[in-house]
């Protein structure tokens, strides 16, 4: 079986990408796949580090890709500093494997993630995180509210949740039914005109896929701060949000956070 890990990695999360990568590695000792890095103007310094400490290759995102975001960028301007969150859309036009596992940089792997690799799903991923705290989304905004607050009249318009893009497990078969095709073609202004939230990637693919995802446990993209008192999860730790475990201004003696830079510092 060919397998291969996905992230994106800019010079701002370079320090997250490698503990990703070593926390992966240390807690899935059977993996023989490949390590894809999708490649945000990283230095030559960066790239090397990566290169020989973990024998990563590195893409760029396509020109078809990239035109596709450029256009968006230029009807909404405020894109522009999110440019990379689209970059995960590139994976889909990943031939050669069985299954693609991407994983957003600021995440930190805690035990053994082989089910995401060997099960037979075309697409697996998790509720979003408002969806864990209860909320329900307006199916064209995705605007949140908690149900108890949508009239009656309006409750046909919202849906139970989203799924979030920062663990996907992706299957061959999705891959060579033209996802990547059909993602550029949905990539247009039309598809975010009605969007009220500071949604990229997501809005697309959920377009796309959400009737066709398999739910994921949600130990397997487990969001801080929710699991910040949770003794073990089996999966990943996803620190959304603004604060990272390098921002001065998160709970630095938090288990997990502790944990996270154990790999920072090795």
């Amino acid at each position: 079986m060919r397998y291969v890990l996905v992230t994106v990695c800019s010079p701002e999360f370079f320090l997250g990408t490698k503990v990703l990568i070593q926390s992966f590695l240390k807690e899935n000792s059977w993996y023989e796949g490949e390590i894809i890095v999708i490649n945000d103007g990283l230095t030559s310094y960066q790239k090397n580090e990566l290169e020989e400490r973990f024998n990563v290759s590195f893409v760029e995102i396509g020109a078809g890709l990239n035109d596709k975001i450029t256009h968006l960028i230029k009807v909404f301007p405020h894109f522009h500093h999110f440019k990379s969150r689209f970059y995960s859309l590139e994976c889909f036009s990943f031939q050669n494997y069985d299954k693609i596992l991407f994983c957003d940089s600021d995440l930190l792997c805690t035990g053994d993630i082989r089910r995401l690799y060997e099960n037979e799903e075309n697409f697996s991923a998790a509720w979003d995180y408002r969806k864990i705290m209860g909320y329900v989304r307006h199916q064209d905004s995705f605007m949140f509210s908690k149900p108890e607050f949508v009239p009656e009249k309006f409750k046909e318009f919202f849906i139970s949740g989203l799924f979030n893009t920062g663990v996907m497990a992706i299957g061959a078969t999705l891959v060579k039914q033209n996802a990547y095709q059909r993602i550029l073609y949905e990539l247009i202004p039309e598809t975010y005109e009605k969007i009220k939230t500071g949604h990229t990637d997501t809005v697309v693919l959920n377009k796309l896929f959400l009737d066709q995802v398999t739910w994921l446990d949600q130990n397997y993209n487990a969001y801080w701060p929710i699991t910040s008192n949770m003794a073990t999860v089996e999966g990943f730790i996803h620190f959304i949000g603004k604060q990272k475990p390098w921002s001065a201004n998160i709970d630095h003696k938090n288990k997990w956070v502790r944990k996270w830079w154990e790999y920072a510092n090795e």
